[in-house]
């Protein structure tokens, strides 16, 4: 759709169960994928499905740095890395199960928030990784039962958020994961979250019931709650 007037454009038909976008140049892209087992390539220009890269297992955030795009996925404990000059799936990175989300970070390192799997009772954990050299260089691990997702960055690259029954702050410095949420989640059902890259508002979703509409809170950097209104149904994500 047109960005300044949100009037569709084209429909990119063909898809099994798309989940994430990322343009690669002016003219390609390529989209993750829940049931596929493969990551669709997309022709910008014709806005068509033209090829695809295998890749099993239920593919969600990617990010791209240099020529590679960095893959998450779900199902695995890998980070998957694709070269864009050739659309080949070049190497992986073993991080904990369940990969799910990634930011990049003002010095250039990639971050990736591991959900963890809750009926295997595997754990959550977050990871530091040089995307120079696909080395791991920092680690943490989450509590037993604690599930966090929606890794997000501030515009400045230097402080992580994410969910966990509740919004969480990290420093980028930081040597220990934070023991107490910024936000409290209390009665709501926090499922989206976005921070503003010039402002630093933090924006969370309520999805409530999972039926009627959701409610939106925007809070201060600091945790201080601004305003609310209401949105769509299951309001999935905020893009700045």
């Amino acid at each position: 759709m047109n960005p300044n007037t949100f009037v569709s454009i084209a429909t990119i038909s063909g898809l099994t169960s798309p989940r994430y976008m990322v343009a690669v140049s002016s003219s390609k892209a390529y989209v993750s994928d829940f049931k596929a087992n493969a990551i669709s390539i997309i022709d910008l220009i014709s806005n068509t499905k033209t090829g695809s890269i295998a890749c099993t297992g239920f593919t969600e955030e990617m990010l791209m740095y240099g020529s590679k795009v960095f893959v998450t996925n779900k199902y695995r404990d890998k980070v998957y890395v694709i070269n864009t000059t050739n659309d080949q799936m070049v190497d992986s990175i073993t991080v904990g199960y369940g990969s799910s989300s990634m930011k990049l970070d003002k010095n250039g390192k990639l971050w990736v928030l591991c959900e963890g799997d809750q009926t295997n009772v595997i754990d959550a954990s977050l990871y530091r990784i040089n995307p120079l050299n696909y080395m791991v260089e920092l680690n943490y691990n989450f509590p037993v039962a604690e599930y966090p997702s929606r890794l997000r960055m501030n515009g400045g690259g230097d402080t992580l958020y994410y969910l966990n029954s509740g919004v969480y702050q990290m420093a980028i410095s930081d040597i220990a994961l934070p023991s107490t949420p910024l936000i409290t989640e209390g009665s709501k059902s926090f499922y989206a979250l976005g921070v503003d890259p010039v402002s630093g508002v933090i924006y969370v979703a309520d999805a409530i019931d999972y039926v009627q509409k959701s409610s939106v809170y925007r809070y201060k950097s600091n945790g201080d709650l601004l305003n609310t209104f209401k949105s769509g149904i299951i309001t999935g994500d905020f893009k700045f």
